[in-house]
């Protein structure tokens, strides 16, 4: 009762203890799992949505404390409700995610969607190795067991083969729902970083699943969620909205699509898949704006992933492809050279002022971007 008060202060003490209570196998998990879920949802009144809808009362914090509370208080509760029920966790999820794909819109469905990918992906690492267990072999699957009974006390009778073969496909599930409907998620700056940010971490179970077409999957979410974070959200109110958030529907839509290319090179170096990964480092530069909505973190990481994938083509290639990468860059960075000439120009006239100084530096620090690029 304790862990489903409304009062972030309140739940939070009790949520932090329940890592040590929740026992391997405990229908304590079982009972608890939805009041967690519920908890991962923002707060309503956090983000101008109506109370009543979702039955939330005042939680006593704002934004960055409720993330806070998420990351590193609720986080440690599934986490323990995960290893205590695994498949029932991912099943709930699974099904909480399929639930709110096929919804119809309402205001709130992202923030409900967002809360139970981030219930899935706080238990990525764990979860994505139990699903590759699929494609082990017996022997191989009952060390795992074993090591697995040894560190937490579960079962060791547990059908591995079996829970394997279940999280393998909850997790491709997700997925499914995600590419089927992906508008409840796309809709909200919020939800769409989250659903990135879960495809970031799934990135090496997409990479190994023998589930056809789930890598291409994936990579389609992540890079089409790219395009799409800075050509929509640009009005002032989605604007204010991403300042508030610890995380960037273009930083992790940039970090899941260069983990899926880094994991996989081989299968995107292909010119279908090239020409598409081309035209989108193309548009980074074309769209007007997109350097003032993108920074170099997010730029890096998408170019890091295009290079593995460079790197996977006939050496004969190379030559080639690196420079139609590297042209948009080049070509940027001869404007702003000659951007730089004309702002140092206007800093030496008599009549030169602080916003002569301030453009000066605003374009010697996008040259200094340019060529870390390089």
């Amino acid at each position: 009762k304790a862990a489903s008060h409304s009062s972030i202060h309140v739940c939070g003490i009790v949520i932090e203890a329940l890592p040590v209570l929740i026992m391997p196998e405990s229908d304590l998990s079982i009972r608890l799992l939805p009041v967690l879920q519920s908890k991962a949802i923002v707060p309503f009144s956090l983000v101008g949505l109506s109370q009543s809808a979702g039955g939330q009362g005042d939680c006593g914090v704002d934004f960055h404390e409720f993330e806070n509370f998420r990351e590193h208080i609720l986080s440690e509760a599934l986490v323990a409700c995960y290893k205590s029920s695994r498949v029932y966790f991912l099943e709930s999820c699974a099904t909480a995610i399929e639930e709110f794909c096929n919804a119809a819109p309402t205001p709130h469905i992202p923030f409900q969607l967002e809360a139970a990918l981030f219930c899935v992906g706080s238990v990525a690492m764990d979860a994505s190795k139990r699903a590759l267990l699929v494609n082990a072999t017996p022997a191989a699957q009952a060390a795992a067991a074993k090591a697995s009974s040894l560190r937490r006390g579960e079962n060791t009778n547990i059908d591995i083969a079996e829970d394997s073969k279940c999280h393998n496909e909850q997790l491709v599930r997700c997925t499914e729902s995600l590419a089927k409907n992906p508008t409840s998620a796309t809709s909200n700056p919020f939800s769409l970083a989250q659903m990135c940010r879960f495809i970031g971490k799934y990135a090496n179970f997409y990479s190994k699943s023998p589930t056809p077409g789930l890598l291409d999957k994936g990579a389609e979410l992540s890079l089409n969620s790219f395009n799409l974070a800075f050509s929509t959200f640009l009005d002032e109110k989605a604007s204010g909205f991403m300042d508030e958030m610890s995380i960037s529907p273009f930083a992790e839509a940039a970090t899941a699509l260069r983990n899926i290319l880094s994991r996989s090179p081989a299968h995107f170096a292909k010119p279908q898949a090239l020409s598409v990964l081309g035209s989108g480092w193309e548009k980074l530069y074309s769209s007007a704006g997109s350097t003032e909505r993108i920074n170099i973190e997010d730029r890096e990481a998408i170019c890091s992933g295009i290079c593995r994938v460079l790197a996977a083509l006939p050496p004969d290639q190379w030559s080639t492809s690196v420079s139609a990468l590297a042209r948009p860059t080049i070509e940027c960075l001869e404007i702003v050279t000659k951007k730089a000439d004309d702002a140092l120009i206007a800093t030496r006239r008599a009549t030169s002022s602080s916003d002569d100084f301030a453009t000066l530096m605003s374009v010697l620090t996008r040259m200094a971007n340019e060529i870390r690029l390089l």
